[in-house]
């Protein structure tokens, strides 16, 4: 266990820092070339539709095979790719081969993001599953805010050509470590002969709470969506400041790395390391508090990047540990269609709330994120109520 632990962590963390790196780069090649975002736009747009699609079936490619081996080829070719993009880009900027790195990447990124969800009950017991959760979501946020930074170094040293290379290279390296895991693959094989034509549908007619536990994760994405786009709206426009900006993201970013520690320290209360939908309700009430003030927003911000991280740990915890084996690859992918489809969403609708209450936009966001997420828990405190008097 501790070996897989290390091989684990270490495989995600290159993974994460590659695409972390990779998004900074892409933007900033893009912008510099063209002088503006519209190229950018274009690009990310393309994405959505394959991506959206491949996580369709892309959940029950990895319920039929070796979850290891998702990891593995997902990291292997993304790598290849990379270093192809290196070879066709080193001495010419083309549009059409940088889309087509990009839409691959999002397509194998998504078999990654599945697989190594998935792969977590085959590699560690149910009661080590909420730390190696905690650690992951500590490296992601570690990433997310030290991209950049990093990206910026590297594009100025080596320039976007070369970064290609070494990203690919560092992809084959995270597929290297992905090689040791020790996967139970008795369970695996177990679990696909009780049933394997099992599908989703049924699955969630039966086990209506974690289809519900779902909807609410997929539906606060809509939400959070929002709240990324007014937050900026809510500092450069009526605050009028870059820099309160950045120090409220810095602030969300430091609650979000303190999260994992915090839950380590509460472990011996069930209610703070099992109940997600105390973290769901609770994020829609803090974002109430957010008047527009840089000081009170770094509080909210704060206490909002804890309360999020908390509960994507728990919620995935808990998904991995409820959820059937055979089925688990297709309830992650479900997870994933839905907040792909209510981001996009959400980031669209929700920002129209600033022409009509301002800066008190995010307050507004806060309510309709309590009520939907207090309908949602009622609705399953219900579903349990009689399921146990039948």
């Amino acid at each position: 266990m501790r070996l897989n632990k290390i091989f684990y962590l270490s495989g995600i963390s290159i993974t994460f820092y590659g695409n972390a790196l990779f998004t900074f780069i892409l933007s900033w090649w893009l912008i510099k070339e063209t002088g503006n975002t519209d190229l950018l736009s274009k690009i990310t747009a393309i994405t959505f539709l394959p991506t959206i699609i491949i996580n369709l079936f892309a959940g029950s490619l990895v319920d039929k095979f070796n979850k290891k081996m998702v990891l593995i080829i997902s990291d292997i070719v993304s790598g290849l790719v990379c270093m192809g993009g290196y070879y066709f880009l080193r001495d010419d900027f083309s549009v059409p081969i940088l889309a087509s790195i990009v839409v691959s990447l999002k397509i194998l990124g998504t078999f990654f993001s599945i697989g190594s969800r998935v792969i977590v009950p085959f590699l560690f017991k149910e009661v080590h599953i909420h730390s190696i959760n905690g650690w992951q979501a500590i490296i992601k946020q570690i990433t997310e805010i030290s991209g950049p930074l990093l990206g910026g170094v590297l594009a100025i040293l080596w320039g976007p050509q070369l970064f290609f290379l070494i990203n690919g290279i560092s992809f084959i390296i995270s597929a290297v470590l992905e090689m040791f895991l020790q996967i139970d693959t008795q369970v695996d094989v177990a679990k696909k002969k009780k049933d394997a034509k099992i599908s989703i549908v049924s699955y969630f007619q039966k086990e209506r709470r974690i289809f519900l536990a779902i909807v609410g994760a997929g539906i606060s994405n809509f939400f959070i969506a929002g709240l990324n786009v007014l937050l900026p709206f809510v500092a450069l426009t009526i605050l009028n400041s870059d820099m309160n900006l950045s120090i409220i993201l810095a602030f969300q970013a430091t609650g979000a790395v303190l999260a994992p520690i915090i839950l380590k320290l509460v472990k011996t209360n069930e209610f703070l390391t099992t109940n997600f939908y105390f973290y769901l309700i609770g994020s829609g009430i803090i974002l109430i508090f957010a008047w527009p003030n840089v000081y009170v927003l770094c509080a909210v911000m704060f206490i909002y990047g804890t309360i999020q991280t908390a509960f994507n740990i728990n919620f995935f915890s808990y998904i991995q540990v409820t959820v059937e084996q055979r089925v688990l690859g297709r309830a992650v992918s479900f997870i994933y269609v839905i907040a792909g489809l209510l981001i996009p969403l959400g980031a669209m609708t929700l920002p129209y709330s600033s022409y009509v209450f301002g800066g008190y936009s995010i307050m507004i966001v806060g309510i309709l994120f309590t009520l939907s997420m207090l309908a949602i828990f009622i609705t399953s405190k219900r579903m349990e109520r009689l399921t146990s008097n039948s």
